[in-house]
């Protein structure tokens, strides 16, 4: 055991699997994951799927969560090379919450002798929205409306800017905290962070696919034997 873990503040991101809009992974297949959240909400759906897939409900569940309690074990020895680290050929995770806030994963290779990966931590914020265009005036006979209204909007941009600050304020503390350091962390928090297409995506079962082209022939079927006359006694 180092050292380190005696001051080391194991808590390095709580981020709930709700909160995250968008996701991509970077490296491993040399290629670029991409997981979107529907705008009517659900689970993240992984972009480029064919009308033969679908995804992994578990796995992707797995990746929702990835920043859900992220905790290290311990940090990694300060000499140590990017090579040493896995940091040359790492897996970039990149998540996206609804409010803006970028959390950056850079996952490496295995620490000998244990179940861990070395992981490297980085946060920023997008940049804030712009305030929306002021509402056309109104006529002379919605005055008190118009105050009310005004009233709300100025409200609401107050909230807002609050928010903001708050959200600005927690980025940065977090961003000195994380920035220094290459942390080790279970191997099965990182590879949530670090997984291959193959392993979130599966064929659709065949009686599904099946079933897709059926509902017009039963209909048909139904329909003939409604119409079909009774025998005659």
């Amino acid at each position: 055991m180092s050292r380190a873990k005696e001051w080391l503040d194991r808590d390095l991101a709580s981020v709930e699997s709700s909160e995250i809009a968008e996701v991509s992974v970077a490296g491993g297949e040399g290629t670029t994951l991409r997981f979107t959240r529907p705008a009517a909400g659900g689970s993240l759906t992984l972009e480029g799927l064919t009308d033969k897939e679908e995804g992994d409900s578990g796995k992707l569940s797995s990746l929702e969560s990835a920043l859900s309690y992220l905790r290290a074990d311990d940090v990694a020895d300060p000499s140590l090379s990017d090579a040493r680290l896995g940091m040359t050929n790492a897996t970039v995770f990149t998540a996206v919450t609804k409010k803006g806030e970028i959390y950056t994963a850079t996952v490496g290779g295995t620490a000998a002798g244990t179940g861990q990966r070395y992981v490297r931590l980085a946060v920023a914020l997008k940049p804030a929205e712009p305030p929306p265009p002021p509402a056309a005036a109104p006529a002379p006979a919605d005055t008190n409306a118009a105050v009310a209204a005004t009233n709300d909007v100025a409200a609401a941009a107050k909230a807002a800017a609050e928010e903001r600050k708050k959200t600005e304020e927690k980025v940065a503390a977090l961003g000195k905290k994380l920035q220094p350091w290459t942390f080790l962390v279970e191997s099965y928090k990182a590879e949530s962070m670090t997984p291959t297409r193959a392993a979130l995506v599966k064929e659709k079962k065949q009686e599904e696919k099946k079933a897709e082209g059926q509902p017009a022939a039963e209909a048909g079927a139904v329909t003939n034997a409604a119409a079909a006359p009774a025998p005659a006694n």
